[in-house]
């Protein structure tokens, strides 16, 4: 059995939109800082893969937005869990239903 829920992921573009079947894999960085004791600035990326289905959001996203690209992305993270052989796995997908491209990395030649 497996559960869903809503997912806003502000980042950074990692890499150029990978195209797997139909289907299209963006990997997205999110980035959180802090103070820690001594006053210092810390921060760490956490990376996210996002998986784009067949649409015309699937489409836009190979054509549209690149490596550095500012980018928020509207998806449910869908886990599910299974067994096999005696062991239970469980598995955790983000898949994203719409992408707004917040600032591109660089000047656009069609734009």
């Amino acid at each position: 059995m497996g559960t869903s829920s809503q997912l806003l992921l502000p980042g950074n573009v990692g890499r150029e939109p990978c195209q797997v079947g139909k289907a299209v894999k963006l990997s997205v960085a999110t980035n959180q800082s802090w103070l820690d004791d001594e006053g210092q600035r810390k921060s760490v990326a956490d990376w996210v893969t996002v998986t784009f289905f067949e649409g015309k959001v699937a489409e836009f996203v190979p054509r549209q937005i690149h490596q550095g690209d500012k980018v928020l992305v509207q998806a449910r993270v869908s886990e599910s869990m299974h067994q096999k052989d005696g062991v239970i796995h469980s598995t955790t997908d983000v898949i994203a239903e719409d992408i707004d491209l917040f600032a591109p990395a660089s000047p656009r030649p069609d734009q």
